[in-house]
């Protein structure tokens, strides 16, 4: 459970490998941990999923849309 800003925490869930301790103050740009490999992969329509994130945002403990708060990108 990260806190990007006040009243605002982002629960990951996933996450393998998770940098840092509780109380740890992150800056822009550090990693918060690595997604899990291979292994415990599952087939799914189209290929096969090695991963899943969750990511849930809340604003003074109500769940909100996280979309806005991530950078759309496309691949040319």
């Amino acid at each position: 459970i990260l806190e990007p800003q006040a009243g605002y925490l982002l629960i990951l869930a996933g996450l393998e490998t998770v940098f840092g301790q509780t109380g740890d103050v992150l800056t822009a740009g550090d990693p918060v941990g690595l997604m899990g490999g291979a292994s415990g992969s599952e087939e799914v329509s189209g290929g096969t999923r090695t991963e899943t994130l969750y990511i849930e945002l809340r604003q003074d403990g109500a769940t909100i849309d996280p979309g806005p708060w991530f950078a759309e990108t496309k691949e040319k």
